[in-house]
């Protein structure tokens, strides 16, 4: 008969909490379409370019001072003094969906 093994003492570790929410529905078919172009459009398809001249950031090339003010209006602190090319695509999605929800396509140019 084999010995059974001695039980083990580590506490199991707790998941990493999720990130905070905007509490905004996703994007309709129509919003995710605008979005994709303006990905494709500004940057590539790339979430962690930053413009030549250095002004720019992430997919949808945000300025920081436009990156933090929306991220304050959206309910995320957590993102604000963090350059949007250095945070998650899912982050960087939602502030882009909330900026446009709020100002509509002006953000990048008006149209795409």
């Amino acid at each position: 008969k084999v010995p059974a093994a001695p039980p083990t003492t580590a506490a199991p570790r707790p998941a990493a909490p999720p990130p905070p929410s905007t509490g905004i529905a996703g994007p309709t078919a129509e919003e995710a379409a605008f979005l994709a172009c303006v990905r494709r459009r500004e940057s590539g398809g790339n979430y962690s370019i930053v413009s030549s001249n250095g002004l720019y950031y992430g997919a949808y090339q945000f300025l920081r001072s436009s990156w933090d003010s929306t991220a304050m209006r959206a309910g995320r602190p957590d993102l604000v003094g963090v350059p949007p090319n250095l945070v998650s695509p899912a982050d960087q999605d939602a502030m882009a969906l909330f900026l446009y929800r709020l100002a509509g396509k002006a953000p990048w140019g008006g149209a795409c």
